[in-house]
């Protein structure tokens, strides 16, 4: 428990700066003085993962042990679990592109449920990539760059699935055509999604076997994560570039990324939170707990 709360608190101060203090121009990459904004973008990473890290060296330990012997139950596991689901799950980003596309064609939804929504996003985001193809996860602008003609072809099999999927009258050619860049600029976000999977293998690479101690791992230091930023597994390609250039100054509508730092902050928040209601409540430093209690506040402004 002392090495999780330690890494939430220090991922904590560091949100501190993002969403309270509003010190976040150390963001883009493209700020004075890079080196330091570089270094602050490489240390939020390694705060991050070594959270990752703990987390993983727990489940692995918990593996071992007889069912309902565990601490890590209730509110502590469920704020784990938003962790995990900041990094890892986009639904709400498929919610949002159907939507906003729906909008751009003037195709009503309203009546539709959340689950019916939801499933139609989905199905929406796998037809989505059959049309573009997988330079999207690469590239969000890939089909703004498209030719007018490849454009309004993707923009044709999109709408006909929408309107085939919801039965209801196809649209015009000459609507499509009409309405072709402010569709694609409705599907084009930028999000950073860290799979469960991949966090477990970040986590695997953080943790170091420690022999003669009462814990059976340790986290890797700063400069063997700065070697590890340079492999190149896709995990680790994603985990890099997942904070570079998100622009807290102005809104970006299709950058969701600022929206999953927000779910980020809040679930660390209430890990911290929730290890204060246990018997380890002694290990939270006071000051940080109170800065936690003010960003499951101010991070709801960043988490719509």
């Amino acid at each position: 428990m002392a090495p999780l709360t330690s890494g939430c608190e220090k991922l904590i101060w560091r949100f501190k700066e993002l969403f309270i203090d509003n010190r976040h121009q150390w963001l883009m990459s493209n700020t004075l003085p890079i080196s330091y904004n570089e270094h602050k973008r490489v240390s939020t990473l390694y705060r991050i993962a070594t959270l990752l890290g703990w987390i993983r060296a727990i489940n692995l330990e918990l593996n071992s042990l007889e069912q309902g012997t565990s601490r890590f139950t209730g509110p502590l596991a469920r704020a784990i679990g938003s962790f995990q689901s900041a990094l890892a799950d986009g639904p709400h980003t498929e919610l949002r592109r159907l939507e906003q596309l729906c909008a751009s064609w003037n195709i009503d939804i309203k009546e539709l449920s959340l689950v019916q929504k939801q499933s139609l996003a989905v199905d929406l985001e796998v037809e989505y990539y059959k049309v573009a193809g997988s330079r999207l996860k690469e590239d969000p602008d890939y089909l703004l760059d498209l030719s007018d003609s490849k454009k309004l072809e993707c923009c044709t099999a999109l709408a006909n699935f929408l309107t085939g999927k919801l039965r209801i009258k196809s649209l015009s050619p000459d609507f499509i055509k009409e309405r072709v860049q402010s569709a694609l600029e409705s599907l084009a976000y930028e999000e950073s999604l860290i799979y469960r999977e991949w966090q477990e293998a970040i986590g695997d690479a953080m943790l170091v076997s420690e022999q003669g101690s009462i814990r059976k791992f340790r986290i890797i230091g700063y400069a063997d994560f700065t070697k590890l930023l340079r492999t190149r597994s896709p995990w680790i390609s994603a985990f890099r570039t997942s904070i570079d250039d998100i622009n807290f100054a102005v809104i970006d509508k299709r950058d969701v990324r600022r929206q999953q730092l927000g779910r980020l902050a809040r679930a660390v928040a209430d890990m911290l939170g929730a290890i204060a209601e246990t018997d380890d409540k002694d290990l939270v430093n006071h000051e940080a707990l109170t800065v936690a209690k003010q960003l499951q506040e101010a991070s709801d402004l960043h988490c719509t």
